[in-house]
Order: C-alpha cells, then structure tokens, then sequence
C-alpha cells in the first residue's frame, strides 16, 4: 500500500509455484496513469475584458509544494479548448500566466513565467472556465458574469484558493494598475491583514468652538487575529496643511478574523474653515500596507 505519484506507474506481479513446469505465464505488468488530486492547480486570475492594446489572459497557481508540469493539460470555455504547450512549469506556491503576447507584462508587472500561447476566448458577457490535466481529470473550474466585476480592463482574481469556488470568492482587482498577473491578488486572504473600511464624520463638530467625535472603523481581513492593533488619526487644517490634531489609539482586545471595531476620536474645532482627517493604522507583520490609510 503507498500513495501513487502522479504520472505513470509501474506495477508487476510474480506467481510463485513450486510444482509449475510453464513458468513463462507466472509475471505480469502494467501502468496505471494517477492525475493530480483536485485543486492541485487552481484559476486565480482572468483578465477576460482588457482594454486595448491588453490581450485576455488568465493566471494559474500552484497549491501545492512541488513543480508542476502542465504539459498538455487543458484550458477550457464556451469558447473553446486550448492544449497547454510541453516544457510549461509553475513552480511550487507560485503563478503562471497564459497570453497569446506579452502586453500582459508590459501594462501590469515583470511577469515569469509568462506562457506565450492561444487560450480560449473568453466572453464579456459571462463564461465558465475548466481547467483539465493531461488525463482528463477536471482540477479546477469557475464561473463569472460581468456582476462579479473585471470590466473595462480590471481582472477578476480570486480571493481564497482553499474556499468555495463560487462568486463569493471574487472580486475585482483594486491594484492600481488593475491586475496583479504573477504576483498574490490584491484582493487575496493574508496571514496578516488589518485595513481601514472608513472614517465615519456624521458626529463630527460643524461649528466654532463645539468638540465632536470622529470614528474610524478598523476590520480584520486577514487569515489571523489581530492583536496590538493601533490607529493614528491626524486633522489638517485645508488652507495651511498644518496639523491642528493628531493622536493615537490602540484598539484594546484582539480582531478576530472579519471582525471590526471603531475607534473615537473627539476633536475641537478652534478656529473656522475647512479640515482634512487623515488615519493609519499599525498591525505587526502585516503584509498589504495600500489598506492601512485613508
């Protein structure tokens, strides 16, 4: 007993006989060919409505701890079928981006690697992906509509690899060039992840002299709770930009992942005029820093 490796796999069998005068029929062989377990590699990313000069193109990532050939494998839609060509490897916990040219790489980041091949069409108007081992076997697959986002020259990326593959799990890219082929998504689960939903100003002070409150609501968005998390809150004054406020809050228990808190802020207006409010957030190892202002 043992678990098959994937690929091929040799097997014999010997009879062993004492009196057996034909000896020619006691062994055998054969090959049994094992796929890849399911979500081994799974679709992370698809640019399905670029603006030009962008061609569509679509990212892979590899689950698991070791390369993997995708030789032959298949990537399929309504639109068609297309054969991954040999020698394509995705190293392992890494990324592999399928183009038909490399303005993928040009217009985002510096992508490797970056398969120079055809992938089926892809509609704007809602398609569903597969993606096939060179045995058939289905790994991964998904569906979208314009509703999920990736419209307009934004992709859609995945937001959870070990989650439901459902719309739930995506959402459209926030990074500013608008995708992330090659590299973790934007919108992706970390480890560590503490982010700023916003800077709620309905309690603020709207005359001379009056103290108001100014909330900012932290939520946790990563894979970990969140301890020790601190929030700065700076006032501005519009005509000058000198900082008529400033202070800092730690927020006193742990976030749980998807929890939130908000914390107060009262500050006095003392002279008239117009005011900008500024906060950023403090989170160890926190690992998506573009979230941590506002």
């Amino acid at each position: 007993s043992g678990i098959l490796a994937f690929g091929s796999n040799r097997f014999g069998v010997v009879v062993n006989f004492e009196s057996d005068v034909r000896t020619g029929n006691n062994s055998r062989s054969f090959i049994l060919n094992v796929g890849l377990p399911h979500s081994t590699v799974v679709i992370n990313e698809v640019m399905y409505a670029p603006v030009a000069p962008e061609k569509e193109w679509l990212e892979l990532y590899n689950t698991s701890d070791g390369i993997v050939d995708l030789s032959n494998f298949k990537i399929q839609s309504h639109g068609g079928s297309s054969k991954i060509l040999s020698g394509s490897l995705i190293g392992p916990r890494g990324f592999g981006v399928f183009c038909r040219d490399s303005s993928v790489g040009t217009l985002h980041y510096r992508v490797d690697p970056l398969f120079l091949q055809s992938i089926p069409s892809l509609s704007n108007g809602g398609d569903g992906i597969g993606l096939r081992d060179n045995l058939g076997n289905l790994l991964d697959t998904m569906d979208y509509k314009p509703r999920y986002g990736g419209n307009g020259g934004r992709s859609l990326e995945r937001i959870d690899y070990p989650a439901a593959n459902d719309s739930t799990n995506w959402a459209e890219s926030v990074d500013t060039t608008g995708a992330t082929p090659g590299m973790q998504n934007s919108v992706a689960i970390l480890p560590f992840d503490a982010a700023i939903r916003r800077i709620d100003l309905s309690a603020a002070p709207t005359s001379l002299g009056r103290t108001g409150t100014i909330s900012v609501v932290v939520v946790n968005r990563g894979r970990n709770e969140a301890t020790n998390v601190s929030v700065n809150l700076e006032v501005l004054g519009n005509l000058d930009s000198v900082t008529v406020y400033s202070e800092k809050k730690d927020i006193p228990r742990p976030l749980a992942p998807k929890d939130s808190a908000s914390v107060q802020f009262s500050f006095p207006v003392e002279q008239s005029g117009s005011y900008t409010a500024f906060a950023r957030i403090t989170l160890e190892n926190d690992t998506r820093f573009w979230n941590d202002t506002s």
